[in-house]
């Protein structure tokens, strides 16, 4: 993220490139960020808050991999391969930061949720993330 103040408060804009993955799907959200940071405490290297995201999203799906060939009451179904959508995500996040050293950081998203809209519907998922970096 780019803080326009030069420092790590303030307004801040940058991208999000958010791939999912779970059984049988493959979603990936691709589009700018905007970020709002500001510190809590003074003379702490402590950094809070929202961001919101919006862009392209692709989204692909297997419509059999629910099928179990051993289950005798499993209709089995036609081979129906796999389908892909192309459409839109919005996302809101909260974020929490610590920089060490005025070079790394530490930080945590408790919340991050992400509204997916595609040719086959709509879909809202959750996510929290941890992590760290190093700032340049």
């Amino acid at each position: 993220m780019y803080h326009f103040r030069g420092n790590g408060e303030g307004p801040a804009l940058g991208g999000v490139l958010d791939p999912s993955f779970s059984i049988g799907t493959l979603t990936l959200a691709v589009g700018p960020a905007f970020r709002w940071d500001f510190r809590p405490i003074a003379d702490v290297g402590f950094y809070m808050g929202p961001q919101v995201a919006a862009g392209y999203a692709y989204h692909t799906f297997s419509y059999d991999i629910y099928y179990d060939p051993y289950d005798p009451y499993d209709p089995e179904l036609p081979d129906l391969g796999r389908s892909s959508y192309h459409g839109g995500f919005v996302q809101g996040a909260a974020n929490a930061r610590l920089a060490l050293d005025d070079r790394w950081f530490v930080y945590a998203r408790p919340v991050q949720l992400t509204l997916l809209l595609t040719g086959a519907g709509a879909w809202l998922s959750y996510d929290a993330v941890i992590g760290g970096g190093v700032t340049f």
